[in-house]
């Protein structure tokens, strides 16, 4: 156990369990990183997927980053293990490839349960209630999330079914991006990004009945004329839910 000042209910225990979650956590961001790379590739070609698995690739490495954090201010000592290399070259489809995505997240999540159990175990409220805040919560909404594109990309079938989910991925990095730049739309972020996908959905279907005045627009055109202008996603008959300051998300009915 390590010397340190600021170190108090702060067991051995709990100090090798953080350092095996960050050990886990640059391992999937490595995976990640591997996926994102295969789905670019000029005969996969799957820029959407690419952009998904490379924003997952960061949120890792980026909570592995908040992990050494964590033990540096509970007067831990870091120490890093070699990463293991991914166990593929070559991720297949779409549809197999989210599937490896929800079992590596399984794993995430059971390493991070394992840990919270450490952490009451030794009665170290403080790191029961960091793992809580900052991991837990996201974890069950990453797996639901990636449980559903799963389900989603079996119902529309390889070929031109897995192009058009490419293009829905390639819609949400768009809107995930311009959210990261707001702050305080974290917990709506989730929520809204398939009703926005839904009126890209709209707007195509919208070009496809007026093709002399939108017939060769892209249906993210529409989304763009919106974030662009500062004031929100909006659709006749919405309700609105506006950050102060004047920045909003529309949510639709229908």
């Amino acid at each position: 156990m390590a010397n340190s000042l600021p170190r108090q209910n702060f067991h051995a225990d709990s100090e090798a369990a953080i350092n095996r979650q960050i050990n886990l956590d640059l391992y999937s961001s490595y995976v990640y990183q591997s996926m994102a790379m295969y789905y670019e590739r000029d005969d996969v070609a799957l820029c959407g997927f690419s952009k998904f698995f490379k924003q997952q690739s960061d949120i890792e490495k980026g909570q592995a980053e908040k992990l050494m954090e964590y033990q540096n201010k509970r007067g831990g000592r870091i120490v890093l293990q070699t990463v293991q290399k991914p166990e593929n070259d070559e991720w297949g489809s779409g549809l197999e490839g989210m599937q490896m995505a929800v079992s590596l997240e399984k794993s995430i999540n059971q390493s991070l349960l394992e840990l919270y159990g450490v952490a009451e175990k030794h009665g170290d409220e403080h790191l029961g209630d960091f793992i809580e805040d900052h991991f837990l919560g996201k974890q069950v909404d990453t797996l639901k999330a990636m449980s559903d594109y799963v389900t989603q990309l079996t119902n529309v079938g390889p070929g031109l079914g897995e192009f058009q989910f490419d293009q829905k991925l390639q819609g949400a990095e768009i809107l995930i991006n311009f959210l990261n730049r707001i702050n305080g739309f974290e917990d709506i972020r989730i929520m809204y990004i398939d009703l926005v996908l839904q009126a890209c959905v709209a707007c195509q279907a919208f070009a496809s009945r007026c093709p002399t005045t939108w017939g060769s627009r892209s249906p993210f055109t529409f989304l763009w004329i919106a974030l662009s202008g500062g004031v929100g996603i909006t659709k006749p008959g919405g309700v609105g839910i506006t950050k102060p300051g004047g920045v909003g998300i529309t949510k639709f009915r229908g």
